[in-house]
């Protein structure tokens, strides 16, 4: 909810591929730009290990316990890593340690397609 009690109906969009340099944080940053004057705000998660997006944003964290990662480590909530983005709308900043996570994630997920 937003300050004047309207409540938004928010639109999720993700930008993702698993091939290196077809342009996906540069697609992300353009639709963010593109739809930053409108309401709802735009809030940009980024989930790349590699952190591109959030080293646009000028200021990647350096500990992992104050992005993404820490959400996935249970160790902070994610409304309490939502960084403003002037002009832009709010960042949710990667971390290089997210690569561990994504093996672990994608090791759960592989047994479990055995599974069946």
């Amino acid at each position: 909810m937003c300050s004047q009690g309207t409540r938004y109906i928010g639109v999720r969009i993700a930008v993702f591929n698993q091939k290196g340099g077809v342009g996906k944080t540069t697609s992300t940053l353009n639709l963010a730009a593109a739809l930053a004057h409108d309401e709802p705000p735009v809030i940009l998660l980024d989930l790349n290990p590699q952190v591109h997006l959030s080293s646009i944003h000028g200021n990647p964290p350096r500990e992992s316990s104050r992005s993404v990662f820490a959400l996935y480590a249970h160790i902070r909530p994610l409304e309490s890593l939502v960084k403003v983005w002037p002009d832009l709308g709010h960042l949710i900043p990667a971390h290089p340690e997210l690569k561990r996570t994504l093996k672990s994630l994608a090791s759960v997920l592989r047994r479990r397609v055995e599974r069946r």
